[in-house]
């Protein structure tokens, strides 16, 4: 799965941040069992 082409499908206005974001979440989950996101939405 392309995460740009699934991200631009849901908005048309993907910034690279996201992406990259969504990446290193997923390395994190490759190595740990569990994640604590904390902090104000959209943030």
């Amino acid at each position: 799965i392309d995460l740009h082409l699934q991200a631009e499908e849901a908005s048309p206005t993907v910034q690279n941040n996201f992406v990259l974001k969504v990446i290193q979440l997923k390395e994190i989950f490759d190595v740990r069992h569990s994640v604590f996101i904390i902090g104000n939405t959209g943030t």
